[in-house]
């Protein structure tokens, strides 16, 4: 049973790319590059959120249902 504390909070580029099953050098340079998919630097590794990227599939999702995509 997973809790809370278990579950991973960042993901790298590479991770995030795997669960979104996108191409990596897409999300980098289409979603994170442009800012549409924010990220937090530690050192000097690049790392989204895992709630950026729970909000950016909702957001698909919502532009969808409406059938008008956001300006973002």
């Amino acid at each position: 049973m997973a809790t809370a504390t278990s579950e991973k909070l960042l993901f790298t580029i590479a991770e995030a790319s795997e669960k979104l099953n996108l191409a990596r050098s897409y999300v980098y340079s289409a979603l994170v590059t442009p800012g549409i998919l924010p990220t937090v630097r530690i050192g000097r590794r690049r790392l989204i959120a895992a709630q950026d990227l729970a909000e950016y599939v909702a957001k698909l999702r919502a532009e969808r249902a409406t059938g008008t995509p956001s300006a973002a």
